[in-house]
């Protein structure tokens, strides 16, 4: 009897945490921090995460906001080893994290493209700089960009042998895209600019070419573009309204994922995701829609789980439409729709992006104080570590019967060993 007491103790009290504990990390010095960009560090020691955040100044009398960029990298267990800013007094802003690299093609540190930096009294600017760091978080140049407008991705060129010797750009400039192709000191090499399409929302590279969502008028095209910037066919010609489309690579396939409402769900107007697997030949090897209604204004994003050359899997990242919980789910190489790895409760996150390694999940974004919490600023830079691998879902009712159930069979047990000593007795 004291063996079936003591299982039922602990069974008690492994169940009364129906949902993960994660450990959440914030730099907490400044106000509006947030980071909206991660990568995993070069040296495999920790992350690096990239945003900005605001610091209150004063200049005689006078307060202003300052809003400046920070780049930090934190270990795995959430330690910050180091924290690089740039800005002047302006408004500063941050447009994506890269990898630099070396003359012997390997990574040897990060790159920022940031709007250049003005002291608040200045006349704005729309040039850019490409701000690159070594592995410490040193600063290494400072390099202007040779054109205005918005940079969205920094991809690296392969030669043919399949080195790396540069890098190519691709952003827009008044309502007009273009890619820039430079070397690995970012000398221009060429620019090819498409007045037909107003921005490029995504881009990867995918055997020996590039594959593109372009934005054209209010509708998106998936485009095949080589390697000298020409568009070569057009792959994909619709979409829906309510999508927004985007691309990831894996060794062997790229996949296209999104919103859509091409699907059944309980509520009338509700929107789901859908991924489309593509191969060599640019045709569709398979495509797979949620059962399951989606925030369609929230961030999504599909990471592939994969060794050098083989992917064991896929994990989505959505906001679910119903509770604002954000969720994880696993998907097979088949497209397949497996379990959901993750339940985020979202009272308080905003989740900006994420990486998934060893069955370790790792988030960037930004937390609103929850009222219960000492903090210095409403809204503080988000690094979320989940060491859980799987969460089980428990509703709430669920959870209380549980917990009164192993309650009363606590109490029987008890009940039971207390009349039998007194029988003995």
């Amino acid at each position: 009897m004291k063996k079936i007491l003591l299982f039922i103790i602990g069974f008690f009290l492994c169940t009364t945490n129906v949902y993960a504990k994660d450990n959440v990390y914030s730099i907490n010095k400044y106000r509006d921090e947030e980071f909206k960009y991660i990568l995993k560090s070069i040296d495999s020691k920790g992350y690096i995460a990239a945003g900005t955040f605001v610091k209150d100044e004063k200049e005689e009398d006078n307060k202003y906001d300052n809003t400046q960029v920070m780049v930090v990298k934190y270990e795995q267990n959430g330690n910050l080893l180091w924290n690089y800013h740039y800005g002047k007094t302006g408004d500063d802003q941050i447009y994506g994290l890269f990898y630099s690299y070396d003359e012997d093609k390997n990574k040897n540190g990060y790159i920022i493209v940031v709007k250049e930096s003005i002291e608040k009294d200045e006349e704005e600017k729309n040039s850019l700089v490409l701000v690159v760091l070594d592995n410490d978080g040193k600063l290494v140049s400072e390099i202007p960009f040779s054109h205005d407008g918005i940079v969205t991705n920094i991809l690296e060129v392969y030669d043919d042998n399949g080195n790396i010797n540069g890098y190519l750009i691709s952003g827009h400039h008044n309502n007009q895209s273009f890619l820039l192709q430079c070397d690995l000191d970012f000398h221009e090499q060429w620019l090819k600019e498409y007045a037909n399409y107003s921005s490029f929302q995504d881009i990867i590279y995918y055997n020996n070419r590039y594959i593109v969502i372009v934005r054209e008028q209010e509708s998106y095209k998936l485009l095949e573009i080589d390697k000298e910037g020409n568009v070569v066919s057009t792959i994909k010609d619709f979409f829906e309204e309510v999508d927004y489309p985007h691309l990831v690579s894996t060794p062997s396939h790229f996949i296209l994922y999104g919103f859509t409402k091409e699907v059944k769900l309980d509520k009338k107007d509700g929107a789901s995701f859908y991924l489309i697997q593509y191969n060599e030949e640019l045709k569709e090897d398979w495509e797979t829609f949620g059962n399951i209604e989606v925030d369609i204004n929230s961030y999504i994003e599909l990471q592939p789980i994969c060794d050098l050359e083989n992917c064991r899997e896929y994990q989505l990242l959505y906001t679910n439409g119903s509770d604002s919980s954000i969720e994880i789910i696993r998907i097979g190489l088949d497209g397949v729709v497996h379990n959901k790895i993750k339940k985020i409760k979202n009272n308080y996150y905003r989740i900006n992006s994420f990486l998934s390694e060893d069955n370790i999940l790792y988030f960037i974004g930004q937390i609103n104080c929850p009222d219960d919490d000492n903090c210095d600023y409403d809204t503080n830079s988000l690094f979320l570590v989940s060491n859980e691998d799987k969460v089980i879902e428990v509703k709430d009712n669920d959870s209380r019967n549980i917990l009164f159930l192993l309650a009363f069979f606590f109490v029987i047990a008890l009940m039971l060993i207390l009349k039998r000593k007194k029988k003995k007795v």
